[in-house]
C-alpha cells in the first residue's frame, strides 16, 4: 500500500486540484490520501474529503 500525506493551511481553493493530482500519481486504488490540517478552516478540509479518489470509490 502507498500513502501520501497532504500538508495545508487554508487551501480551500486547490485541496480538490491537489487531492485528484495525487490521486491520479499513485495509480494504485489501495493508495491513503491523509490531509493533515494546521490550523485550517473548516472549508479545507470539506473540499477535502468531498473530491472522489480511487480508493474512497473502491
Amino acid at each position: 500500500m502507498n500513502a501520501v500525506i497532504l500538508p495545508s493551511r487554508n487551501e480551500p481553493t486547490t485541496i480538490a486540484a491537489v487531492t485528484a493530482a495525487v490521486d491520479a500519481a499513485m495509480d494504485h486504488s489501495r493508495a491513503v490520501i491523509v490531509h493533515a490540517d494546521s490550523s485550517d478552516t473548516p472549508q479545507t478540509a470539506e473540499h477535502f474529503t468531498a473530491t472522489g479518489t480511487r480508493a474512497a470509490a473502491a
